[in-house]
């Protein structure tokens, strides 16, 4: 699957904040690279993410796990906040069905929101070899962060973690 089929995150640091942009859909695929990026950001002491949802088509529960991650980290991390823009009623309805909404600052009053989608200076993140191993990994980690942050996905995301933990264990023997 390429990676324009895939959805395509792109991101860039304009005036000392973190903008990431999904095109197309946030999925799996492309949460690996993300969760890198931002993870290296919050490194290099970053605190404020904005999160372009304008051209998102939709996210599936392990974006939303790794974003929900993300959030959580750069709040204990850094004091900081992830603000999300632009998100139509798909991407909403999943956030919200996953619990998981009131984590966000969403669609705030800022002077960036008009032009967050225009922003000059965003880039691809790449598309790196990823492992069995580190997306399964991914997976896992998502699924279980969203059931530790809303208990009534514990129950709806049983299969799922209980799948990626078989797998892991078939892995290690």
């Amino acid at each position: 699957m390429t990676q324009l089929a895939a959805g395509r995150v792109l991101v860039g640091t304009p005036e000392g904040h973190v903008l990431i942009r999904v095109e197309g859909r946030g999925t799996h695929m492309n949460s690996q690279p993300l969760r890198d990026f931002v993870m290296e950001m919050v490194r290099r002491g970053y605190h404020e993410f904005d999160l372009d949802l304008a051209d998102c088509l939709y996210v599936d529960s392990t974006f939303a796990g790794v974003i929900v991650a993300l959030s959580l980290q750069v709040r204990e991390n850094t004091g900081g906040k992830v603000s999300v823009f632009g998100a139509n009623s798909r991407c909403r309805e999943q956030l919200h069905t996953l619990g998981v909404d009131h984590l966000f600052d969403l669609d705030h009053d800022d002077e960036r929101a008009p032009g967050i989608s225009k922003a000059e200076h965003v880039e691809a993140l790449p598309w790196p070899y990823r492992s069995q191993e580190a997306w399964s990994e991914t997976i896992l980690e998502a699924h279980k962060t969203l059931a530790a942050v809303d208990p009534t996905n514990a129950e709806r995301l049983q299969d799922v973690i209980e799948y990626m933990q078989q797998q892991r264990a078939q892995r290690l023997h």
